[in-house]
C-alpha cells in the first residue's frame, strides 16, 4: 500500500530510515539545509475502505491474545487515559545479544500519543534473544497499554461522539483508531478557534461513510475535522448478530485545554509562541539524519474517490519537536485543498527519533512532499 521513493528511503524490518535533502540544491546533507525535506509517495489504490485499512492494526479481540514479553506494560499518559482509547501499538524490533530491543519502528498506534510512551517502555524491555519477543502471526509485535477495559459506549462518550441528536447512540461501534484534527496553522497563530460539529456514518465494515459539517466556528476548522474523521477506524456495531451502519456526531473545540479540545502541551505552546514572535528554527547543524519512528499514512480524500479520481500532491511543513513528535502541521501547497488536509492530518501524527544539535535537544523544521495515486471505488 505504501510506495516509497527508493533512493531516499530504505526498508528496515517494516520501518523506514529517511534521507534529508537541502531545499536549495537538493543534494546537500543536513549541515547545509535550513529545513529538512523528506520525499515519499503514498500509493493508496489498493487500500480498501474497511476497518483493517490502517496497516498492521490489530483487531480488539486478537491483540489482547498476542504473547507479550515478560516486562511491565506501560501506562498511558493521563490525557489519553481519560479518552479511554484502546492502548494498542504494533511494532517491529530486533533483539540484541543482551536481550535489549533495538531498531524499533512503530507500524500502528490507536492514537499517536501512545507512540512516545510505547517507545520509552520498549527501550527498557528485555527478551530472550533465542525467542525474539514471540511475534504474532503477521511477524509484527503487539504492545498493549495497562489500562482498564472500556466499553464502546464509554469510548464514544469520552471522545465526545454521540448520535446526531446529541444523545448516546443505541448501536455503538468500537473506536479503534483516532486522529485529532490539525488546527489550521494561520488560524492557530492568530488564536482563532472555536467549536465544530460534524455528522458522519460508520459503515457496517467499520470504515467512514458520509460526512457532513453541521456547524463550524470557521469553515477551515470544519474541513480540518472532516479530514481527521475520514481516517478513523471502528469495529462495527452489531445488531441481531449482524454488523450495522451507525450515524454519529463528533464535537471538537479548537483550543488547548478544557473538554473536547487539545490537551495542554508546553512544547507546542513554546513553538507557537516562537511562530508568533517570528522566531525561525533551522535544521543546520543536526547531529545526524532525521529518523522516522512512526509515520501515519494519509487517507485519500473521500470526496474525490470515484471513476475519475485524480492524482494529487501536497507539501506539508512541520516542526519536529525535541521529543520527536511532529507539531504545527501546515499546508504549504497542494493540488487541491482536500489533498492538503489529508497530508497535513497524516504529517501531524509522525514521530521521529528526537533530533539533537551538538548533543542538545533541538526543534527542527521539516518539509514533507506527499503524492497521492488515484483511488477508485
Amino acid at each position: 500500500m505504501v510506495a516509497l521513493t527508493k533512493h531516499l528511503f530504505s526498508g528496515i524490518a517494516g520501518g523506514w530510515l529517511a534521507g534529508i535533502r537541502c531545499h536549495r540544491c537538493g543534494r546537500c546533507g543536513p549541515a547545509l539545509a535550513t529545513a529538512a525535506i523528506l520525499f515519499l509517495s503514498f500509493d493508496l489504490r489498493a487500500q480498501a475502505p474497511n476497518a483493517t485499512a490502517v496497516p498492521g492494526a490489530p483487531s480488539s479481540a486478537g491483540a489482547a491474545d498476542t504473547p507479550q514479553p515478560a516486562n511491565p506494560p506501560p501506562t498511558p499518559p493521563p490525557a489519553l487515559a481519560a479518552r479511554k482509547l484502546p492502548g494498542q501499538v504494533v511494532y517491529t524490533a530486533a533483539v540484541g545479544s543482551d536481550g535489549r530491543l533495538h531498531d524499533i519502528h512503530i507500524l500502528f498506534a490507536a492514537h499517536v500519543d501512545f507512540v512516545i510512551p510505547a517507545l520509552a517502555a520498549l527501550q527498557q524491555w528485555t527478551a530472550d534473544p533465542t525467542d525474539p519477543v514471540r511475534p504474532g502471526p503477521s511477524g509484527n509485535r503487539f504492545l498493549i497499554f495497562n489500562q482498564p477495559a472500556a466499553t464502546p459506549a464509554q469510548i464514544l462518550a469520552a471522545n465526545f461522539i454521540t448520535s446526531p441528536d446529541g444523545e448516546a447512540p443505541t448501536d455503538r461501534p468500537r473506536l479503534e483508531f483516532l486522529a485529532d484534527p490539525v488546527w489550521p496553522y494561520d488560524l492557530m497563530v492568530k488564536g482563532t478557534g472555536g467549536e465544530v460539529l460534524v455528522d458522519f456514518t460508520v459503515l457496517a465494515n467499520g470504515s467512514i461513510g458520509e460526512i457532513r459539517i453541521r456547524a463550524a466556528a470557521h469553515p477551515e476548522l470544519g474541513k480540518a475535522l472532516r479530514s481527521a474523521i475520514e481516517s478513523w477506524r471502528f469495529k462495527p456495531a452489531i445488531r441481531n448478530d449482524a454488523p450495522v451502519a451507525v450515524a454519529l456526531e463528533k464535537r471538537f473545540v479548537f483550543r488547548f485545554g478544557g473538554r473536547a479540545g487539545y490537551p495542554q502541551d508546553p512544547l507546542t505552546a513554546q513553538l507557537l509562541a516562537d511562530a508568533r514572535n517570528g522566531m525561525a528554527h533551522s535544521s543546520e547543524g543536526l547531529d545526524g539524519r532525521l529518523t522516522p519512528i512512526y509515520r501515519a499514512p494519509p487517507e485519500y480524500p473521500h470526496g474525490l474517490i470515484g471513476p475519475r479520481a485524480p492524482a494529487g500532491s501536497a507539501q506539508i511543513s512541520i516542526i519536529v519537536g525535541r521529543d520527536g513528535r511532529a507539531r504545527l502541521s501546515r499546508v504549504d501547497s497542494a493540488s487541491s485543498e482536500e489533498f492538503g488536509w489529508a497530508a497535513a492530518t497524516a504529517a501531524s501524527q509522525w514521530v521521529f527519533a528526537p533530533p539533537t544539535k551538538d548533543g542538545q535537544p533541538a526543534d527542527v523544521p521539516v518539509l514533507i512532499p506527499f503524492s497521492f495515486a488515484p483511488r477508485h471505488r
